[in-house]
């Protein structure tokens, strides 16, 4: 059998990979895994690997000095990297290395059934395996270094973790900028290496990230126009070494977001209005009731009256009117039509109605209006 290690800090990426490869080619490869650099690098002493298949971007130890290493070694395996996003610098910094090949992710698994099907003829057995005395190798960070933001005294366990983070999703959703930076201090002043690993924290965070944006869809596009930023929020949860600049980072980028989403909504609450006073022009003819306008666009009565004022400095109601009576003003310079007629085609069930309507908007009542009309 031939020998495989898989190698990324999402376990997700590597049991997708490790089933894929079982499913394609069964009984042809003895599967390992390793969920960051360092754990690769004490299989790597141990084992000789037909086929590796390592993610670029890691924590502390990245695939590029892996493969730096693999190379340095004179190892004769193959190895493929896997990038999360189409970063082309990383790419031929691998490809340099003596990287065989990259994949994208997420993963096309023809491509990637294709690419092993093509490198089967080509592996060669091997007893080499990693020697670390003459590399130059980084320790990996200590918890203790890791958690480096003076601690306010209260120590938070998990359940106090989850229902801070869940104070500062609701903030961010709310659009309440305001409340991130003291919620974000009170999360990692209450950080303590005796409840929380790395690990821990890279895992949870990520998952607060993930939830966010399920929460929002808005903010999908958002979170990936900074990929390969300094805002890159995502992969400084994965590579920082301090809880500290993580702790910048966080009031920093989440900030931006909130920044990033008020324009969307603005965008958001603009379309809303204008569809609203597309439909009020069109239907006005007919019974407009405030909870059946706002429905159409899945809003609460009143969110949507407030929205509606805001962004037309008018009350639903009042624009309503104004539609109304400009309607009948048109409709009576047609000497043929009767008022009643004219008041049921602008949405009044009686005359009555319609007069006083009619009079608080222009003064006159709609047969002194004709009249002045018939006048001039």
């Amino acid at each position: 059998m031939y020998q495989v290690l898989l190698i990324d800090d999402d376990p997700n990426i590597v049991d997708g990979l490790k089933k894929i490869i079982e499913e394609s080619f069964p009984e042809i490869f003895q599967i390992d895994r390793a969920f960051d650099g360092f754990q690769a690098l004490t299989l790597l002493t141990e084992h000789y690997y037909h086929l590796i298949i390592s993610d670029i971007k890691m924590p502390q130890l990245d695939g590029l000095r892996l493969l730096e290493l693999i190379h340095s070694g004179n190892i004769p395996s193959f190895v493929i990297m896997l990038s999360g996003y189409d970063d082309y610098s990383y790419i031929r910094s691998a490809l340099k290395m003596g990287a065989y090949d990259y994949l994208l992710k997420p993963v096309a698994i023809h491509t990637f059934v294709s690419m092993i099907h093509s490198l089967l003829p080509q592996f060669v057995d091997s007893s080499s395996t990693l020697s670390l005395n003459h590399l130059s190798i980084p320790s990996p960070a200590k918890n203790g270094e890791y958690f480096d933001v003076e601690s306010s005294g209260a120590i938070l366990t998990h359940e106090q973790l989850d229902s801070l983070l869940k104070e500062l999703q609701t903030s961010i959703l709310a659009l309440k900028e305001e409340d991130l930076e003291g919620i974000i201090d009170r999360i990692f002043r209450g950080l303590s290496p005796t409840v929380f690993s790395r690990e821990d924290l890279r895992r949870i965070f990520s998952d607060f990230l993930y939830t966010l944006m399920q929460q929002n869809s808005s903010l999908i596009p958002i979170v990936a126009h900074f990929k390969l930023s300094d805002n890159d929020l995502s992969a400084q949860i994965k590579n920082l070494p301090h809880l500290s600049q993580l702790k910048k980072k966080f009031s920093q980028v989440l900030s931006l977001y909130v920044e990033q989403l008020k324009i969307q909504q603005a965008k958001n609450d603009a379309y809303i209005v204008k569809k609203a006073r597309a439909y009020i022009d069109q239907h006005y003819s007919e019974s407009l009731m405030l909870a059946d306008i706002a429905s159409r666009f899945r809003l609460h009565p009143n969110y949507f009256s407030f929205l509606f004022k805001k962004q037309m400095n008018i009350t639903v109601r009042d624009y309503i009117l104004q539609v109304r009576i400009q309607k009948a003003k048109e409709l009576m310079e047609n000497p043929s039509l009767k008022l009643l007629d004219i008041a049921l085609a602008v949405g009044y069930q009686d005359a009555a109605h319609f007069n006083r309507a009619f009079k608080n908007v222009t003064g006159l009542s709609p047969s002194r209006y004709r009249e002045s009309i018939r006048l001039n």
